[in-house]
């Protein structure tokens, strides 16, 4: 019999699985079966996954344990306890949201010979590394845009302004 804090750690041990891939690591993986934890390997999980990438397996699995998640009634402790956490992560988002656009704000009303308006307004030279695009100035750019503001370049200079957008910024659902 599987439990919640099966699942728990399942999640949890993906993202190291999906790492440890290669034959010379060893990863333990705790399931709750008759009354017990037993660990299984990744080979007994290769196993009990009928030779699917475990990764997949696992991501799999969490899907599927979100459906069941979502279909639990309301006072259930992993329900309580997972929308307690994704309201804590979406509260976080918005904080770090509001942040870039204040700092924007800073950024743009600082003088040009600072270093970090350098930074931010000249161009590098050479090549950038493989890696997913910075994206920076286009990302907040797109949340301001969602809040309906328009000339943020001329807004920044008015401080107290500025800050009601910030204040917006935390405040709006769809950011």
């Amino acid at each position: 019999m599987k439990t919640v804090m099966s699942l728990f750690v399942a999640q949890m041990a993906a993202n190291l699985l999906s790492v440890c891939q290669q034959e010379f690591c060893f990863v333990k993986f705790y399931v709750f079966e008759d009354g017990e934890w037993k660990s299984r390997t990744n080979q007994e999980l290769e196993e009990l996954s009928k030779g699917e990438n475990i990764g997949k397996w696992i991501k799999g699995q969490r899907i599927s344990w979100l459906g069941h998640l979502e279909r639990m009634e309301e006072d259930r402790m992993p329900k309580k306890i997972f929308t307690q956490e994704l309201e804590g992560m979406r509260r976080t988002l918005k904080w770090i949201k509001g942040k870039r656009i204040s700092w924007l704000g800073h950024l743009e009303r600082m003088e040009e010979d600072r270093m970090p308006k350098k930074i931010f307004t000249e161009e590098m030279e050479g090549t950038r590394r493989r890696g997913r695009p910075w994206k920076g100035l286009r990302e907040v750019e797109r949340d301001l845009q969602v809040l309906g503001v328009r000339r943020w370049r001329e807004l920044v200079i008015d401080r107290e302004k500025w800050r009601g957008i910030v204040r917006q910024a935390k405040a709006h659902s769809g950011l």
